[in-house]
């Protein structure tokens, strides 16, 4: 065999072996964005629900849970929604595989892992109505599960995982204690005795 064959026939072996997991996150697609009337239609496997502040800075993060499977996932993609431009810097948002997944070779063995984190997002602009959906995040993640033998199902399987966030402010009409609100002066009755700072007044 020529040395050129040889060296051929190595790389051509390397390539069928080296395994799907081996791909670096910077090579997997992480965002994707579709019109508004495109992301209702999308259905929801599993719900989140939180609240966050104007004012204040947040994070993003993806939690998922493989239950009773172990898989492998291939990709993640995501669509973001906010009823307002709460960043002033437009609906940009990015998210990064956390550390944790990218040891784990994106595989998940009956196990739940935080899978994604975003870049800091900042609220500085209130909504224009408190709604349980003022911010709206859909993952779909793309996985294969691995049979009994421990082979690889070629079979893809999507899971769609939604996030939905209400914006909260001092003056919404809403006592939010997890935010060391003690009333709101947007509840009827309150005005004279809820400060501007959510804070009752001494009299």
């Amino acid at each position: 065999m020529s040395k050129s064959l040889f060296i051929l026939s190595c790389l051509l072996l390397l390539a069928i072996s080296w395994p799907q997991n081996a791909l670096t996150a910077s090579k997997r697609p992480m965002q994707k964005h579709l019109d508004n009337t495109s992301i209702e239609k999308i259905p929801c496997d599993g719900v989140t629900k939180a609240n966050l502040r104007l004012g204040l800075d947040h994070n993003f993060t993806l939690n998922f849970n493989s239950k009773e499977s172990k898989i492998q996932i291939s990709d993640i993609n995501f669509w973001f929604h906010s009823d307002v431009d709460y960043t002033g810097k437009g609906q940009a948002i990015n998210f990064h595989p956390t550390k944790e997944f990218d040891a784990a070779h994106w595989e998940m063995d009956h196990n739940s892992l935080e899978l994604l984190e975003s870049d800091e997002y900042t609220i500085l602009n209130p909504p224009k109505q408190r709604s349980d959906k003022n911010i709206t995040i859909k993952y779909e993640i793309i996985f294969n599960e691995y049979e009994q033998d421990g082979k690889l199902n070629p079979k893809q399987e999507k899971y769609f995982q939604c996030g939905h966030y209400a914006v909260t402010r001092c003056g919404d009409g809403v006592v939010d204690t997890e935010f060391q609100e003690e009333c709101d002066p947007g509840l009827d009755g309150s005005a004279n005795s809820c400060s501007k700072d959510c804070k009752k007044i001494k009299n």
